[in-house]
């Protein structure tokens, strides 16, 4: 198992309690605080604005727009509430203050394992969705025309795809991430993969072969969606995060059983197990 983000989760809990036990807490707090403010409008503002401007207003606004609208938000809101925040604490930490205690010491190692989780909770996220994109870049560049004809060898499995799945394997912490982050979301992603595969007669002959695809490329709603000219545009343009968003594809992938089926999908199983057969395959186109 591929330690990395454990590795810098821990070392965020170690600095920010060194920080708080020698020096105090109170910046540390405020500043956790002020992060919570500004991820809560980041996400909220990011899951929102599309749906009040398309399914209430109509219009159609870029991702690139609304997340560029969004972080600007959030750092006002983490600059304001920062000021906000720091100035009542200081209030309650100050010599004679009620918290006073608890400002540095153990106490204040321990008061600052908030804004450790804040800032882990926002790594965390940004891995999650990394490794979504790099996860689909991946499946569209063994998607080409005559990859069952490939020489030469696979590039390895995406290391951020990895540390997701490994994030995800956490005791509820997919459906925590899928509450406050839409793009990643497992039926969304992979039904994305499976566009971006079935681009492919070879791996679409494969997939049709599989237990476990089988359903699902042969669903005819699937298979018109692979036909959508806004979904092959963005496939041909390679924004990925607008194929994943994309309204149509969310609302199929919402569908119950559908839904079910792409959860359950590995898609790097499939993968390896289709770059296992290749070298079969060219083979067989030699003979």
């Amino acid at each position: 198992m591929n330690a990395f983000p454990l590795i810098i989760a821990l070392l965020i809990v170690v600095i920010n309690f060194i920080v708080a036990f020698k020096w105090g807490a109170m910046k540390i707090i405020a500043g956790g605080m002020a992060a919570a403010a500004a991820l809560i409008t980041l996400f909220g503002t990011a899951s929102l604005v599309p749906y009040v401007a398309g399914d209430m207003l109509g219009v159609h606004l870029d991702w690139k727009i609304v997340l560029g609208a969004a972080v600007v938000l959030a750092f006002l809101v983490y600059v304001i509430c920062r000021l906000i925040f720091g100035g009542i604490l200081k209030v309650f930490f100050r010599h004679g203050g009620f918290l006073h205690d608890c400002s540095d010491g153990v106490i204040g190692g321990i008061l600052s394992f908030f804004s450790s989780a804040v800032v882990i909770f926002f790594i965390f996220v940004c891995i999650r969705i990394a490794g979504t994109v790099q996860e689909l870049n991946y499946l569209a560049s063994i998607s080409q025309p005559g990859i069952e004809r490939a020489t030469n060898k696979f590039p390895e499995w995406p290391r951020s795809s990895v540390w997701r799945s490994q994030l995800e394997s956490i005791p509820f912490a997919s459906e925590v991430f899928d509450r406050v982050e839409i793009f990643s979301r497992k039926e969304n992603r992979n039904m994305a993969a499976l566009l971006l595969l079935k681009k492919s007669a070879f791996i679409n002959t494969f997939l049709k072969e599989r237990e476990d695809t089988k359903d699902l490329v042969e669903e005819p709603r699937i298979e018109e969606l692979s036909k959508n000219l806004d979904v092959l545009a963005l496939i041909k343009e390679g924004d990925r995060v607008s194929l994943v968003l994309n309204p149509e594809l969310r609302a199929l992938a919402a569908d119950g059983k559908l839904k079910s089926q792409l959860q359950e999908m590995d898609v790097e199983k499939t993968v390896t197990d289709l770059i296992d057969l290749i070298p079969e395959a060219s083979m067989k186109g030699r003979e």
